[in-house]
């Protein structure tokens, strides 16, 4: 006969286990090829961002894939760039052209911990990734 504590433990095992099981099914990490996207959308970054010649070639950039809405509190999240050369991309965002030159420009301008993540210059005005949002 179970006691009133082991079917509090019992419970508590029980759903400990599914919600490890239902994270690991929805955020796992895989290494990815480059999208085929990924040369145009450097080419994009690079000319609005007038940053043609980037220290950081393409070629170094290494390619995740993840469930990054699933992650994300707002489900909203559909690319990451880790300092300094990995872009992480939603699993259905791999080929978004946009996303990936989001990301790239991340990658190019190399910003600091401790500047602005999207630099208003690069993002909304040069490159017109982030549109300001209108109001009134």
């Amino acid at each position: 006969m179970l006691t009133a504590h082991s079917k509090k433990t019992s419970f508590l095992t029980c759903s400990m286990m599914t919600l490890t099981v239902c994270l690991s099914a929805q955020s796992v990490t895989h290494r990815i090829p480059e999208p085929k996207v990924a040369l145009s959308s450097w080419q994009a970054a690079r000319n609005c961002s007038q940053l043609g010649s980037a220290r950081y070639p393409l070629d170094s950039v290494v390619w995740l894939s993840d469930s990054l809405r699933v992650r994300d509190r707002f489900h909203t999240m559909v690319g990451l760039w880790t300092r300094p050369d990995t872009i992480t991309l939603d699993v259905d965002y791999v080929e978004d052209s946009l996303t990936v030159e989001h990301e790239l420009l991340h990658y190019l301008l190399q910003s600091k911990p401790d500047e602005p993540k999207h630099p208003v210059k690069y993002f909304v005005y040069m490159c017109h990734l982030i549109q300001l949002p209108i109001g009134g």
